[in-house]
């Protein structure tokens, strides 16, 4: 006979099975993909230092500036346990990672609202493709959400101090990978309470002091590379920056003339209004200061632009910058057939009217970081997919509670559910942006022309001209091509036309670059 506990393993087994499968497929499919050993963007950094640490250099060059500190340290361990530049194991171990965090979710749906649940949530969150794209990148996200959704299963247990110490030394931990979440760990403090639970104080003390612990290891790096105190990294002020200035977008739209390294672009424009040399550790503070000063200064634009935010919160495009997923789908099945945002959606939101209250307090926490670095930053799916966990359990209490309404024949809640997740897949699906994998079409393109494979090189340079017909950059890529096959004509005519779309797009960022350069 099979007992509760050997029945709530068998699922929670399943879960991962699933989840680590669907990954591993992703990864397998995405072999074909020029760029799977070549990645090129905003990794890069974490690529370099990830080489050096493993090669025994532990320090940065200086206080971090990048936007997740310990996401190249997470790629040394891999490195030294594989060697270095392996780029195949990374995207398996992060695989594993976040078929964990499916099962953690899993277990929190199962805690609350029963078996059913716990098998839906975990079934979804195993099965979500952009949990799976970010799975198959080099990005930080599945520790990030493993780690967050750690804590808050440590937060959802017995109050006991052992346990509330780990969901702050988690959060910590996870804040290295993502800062924004530093807003995670303030409102760990007050679980506690919201509990009601015995010797409170004393509980949010011991998440305290767990997260102290848990972002000393970043600022400890910071302190011995800069010898000045950060506690995560210098980045956040001019990011604040983008989303807040006369040029700023709702969503993530980063002008052509910061390419490259954007923060050492952004401390010569700051040094270049201030008329001196400013240390690293104070460009974060300028810039802060000029997005407040913007946002005091334009309340009717800062409003329009927070609403036009919250519609993409719950859009179901995912707005991404290290890759992008629609390329991805491209080569693999697994990212084509696997239910979106909208569907998640869908599920989760009858689900949330079931997890609103003060005992489930800690639940909403994913969800309210999410909305706030969104609303308060701009629209990426990096910020978004923070609010995961929460959705996922919400689905799995929607779907336990209208399997329970079925079988009592319910129909009058069963079809306000039913309206409920009508609404949420409308809303979700109301075209706000459109894909461009232009970028990563280019990419591959010189790639494979680097490599020599000069017809498959032209192949994925006219889909990049097919996906964007505006991005100059395709045509340099489609120039040089030209010329090393003779095509003088072509590349002579292809590299006019990049010059056009220069000057335009170089317009376009003018607008920034002089709400900068405004003292």
């Amino acid at each position: 006979m099979v007992t509760p506990a050997q029945d709530r393993g068998r699922m929670l087994l399943a879960v991962w099975l699933v989840a680590f499968v669907l990954r591993a497929l992703n990864t397998q499919a995405l072999l074909a993909d020029p760029l799977f050993y070549n990645p090129l963007g905003g990794n890069a950094p974490y690529l370099l230092l990830a080489e050096r640490v493993a090669g025994g250099a532990l320090l940065p060059d200086g206080a971090f500036t990048v936007n997740s500190p310990l996401y190249a340290y997470i790629l040394a361990a891999i490195y030294k346990a594989f060697g270095v530049g392996s780029l195949y194991a990374a995207r398996l171990v992060a695989a594993a990672a976040d078929s964990g965090t499916c099962v953690l979710v899993a277990v929190l749906a199962e805690r609350h609202f029963g078996r059913v649940a716990g098998w839906s949530a975990g079934l979804l969150m195993a099965a979500y493709r952009p949990s799976i794209f970010f799975a198959g990148e080099i990005a930080p996200v599945p520790y990030t959400l493993f780690l967050l959704t750690l804590s808050i299963l440590l937060l959802d247990g017995k109050a006991r101090w052992w346990s509330f110490a780990a969901a702050g030394v988690a959060l910590g931990l996870a804040t290295g990978t993502r800062p924004n979440l530093l807003l995670a760990g303030l409102m760990a403090l007050g679980v506690p309470v919201a509990r009601s639970l015995p010797r409170a104080r004393r509980l949010a003390g011991a998440v305290a002091l767990g997260l102290v612990v848990g972002l000393a290891p970043v600022a400890l790096l910071n302190l011995a590379a800069s010898g000045s105190f950060t506690l995560l990294t210098l980045s956040g002020g001019h990011n604040l920056y983008i989303g807040h200035n006369p040029a700023a977008q709702p969503q993530y739209t980063l002008p052509a003339a910061l390419d490259g390294d954007i923060f050492q672009t952004m401390k010569e424009l700051a040094e270049e209004v201030e008329g001196r040399a400013l240390r690293p550790e104070e460009v974060s503070g300028y810039y802060t200061r000029r997005a407040v000063a913007y946002m005091v200064r334009n309340p009717g634009r800062e409003a329009s632009l927070t609403a036009k935010r919250a519609l993409m919160l719950v859009n179901d495009f995912e707005a991404t910058t290290y890759a992008n997923i629609d390329y991805q789908g491209s080569y693999s099945p697994v990212l084509r057939w696997t239910p979106t945002f909208a569907w998640l959606l869908a599920l989760a939101l009858p689900g949330m009217l079931l997890i609103w209250s003060r005992g489930r307090f800690h639940l909403w926490i994913p969800f309210i970081v999410a909305t706030i670095s969104v609303l308060g930053f701009f629209y990426i799916a990096r910020l978004r997919i923070v609010m995961i966990p929460t959705l996922a359990v919400s689905a799995g209490a929607a779907v336990a509670r209208v399997t329970q309404l079925w079988r009592s024949s319910a129909r009058r809640p069963i079809a306000i559910a039913a309206a409920l997740a009508l609404l949420g897949f409308t809303v979700a699906e109301v075209p706000l942006l459109r894909s461009d994998p232009s970028n990563d079409w280019n990419k591959a393109g010189g790639v494979l022309r680097v490599m020599g494979r000069y017809a498959e090189a032209e192949t994925a340079l006219e889909r990049a001209r097919t996906a964007n017909p505006r991005n100059p950059n395709t045509y340099l890529n489609l120039a040089v091509l030209y010329r090393v096959l003779d095509r003088t004509s072509e590349a002579d005519a292809a590299a006019a036309t990049a010059d056009s779309l220069q000057a335009a797009e170089e317009g376009q960022s003018s607008g920034f670059l002089e709400a900068v350069r405004q003292p």
